[in-house]
């Protein structure tokens, strides 16, 4: 999370007012899904969920990187950690369903 904050951080200094929405969105789209894995996981017991779930995740991830890069690189290159670690938890969600 560490790294998730630093990229937020280093994107919103450097960038223009007009991106600073959209740095809002990405990164609170992808804030909420995180949250709403544990809860469709864990709580309701339903890997089938999760694993959508962590799609939208990725796919914000994505987003963020593509977005960050125009911004500020360093904070493109602090997200890769935490796209590696989602393709794991997918990976490892994946072997719930099947």
């Amino acid at each position: 999370y560490l790294l998730i904050i630093l990229s937020v951080y280093f994107s919103w200094i450097k960038s223009k007012k007009s991106e600073k929405t959209n740095l809002l969105i990405i990164f609170g789209l992808n804030l909420i899904s995180n949250a709403l894995w544990s809860f469709l996981f864990f709580y309701l017991r339903n890997p089938i969920l999760g694993f959508l779930d962590l799609l939208v995740i990725f796919s914000t991830i994505i987003w963020a990187l593509i977005y960050t890069k125009r911004i500020n690189k360093i904070s493109t290159y602090l997200l890769v950690p935490y796209l590696l670690w989602i393709i794991f938890a997918g990976i490892l969600n994946l072997a719930f369903i099947v």
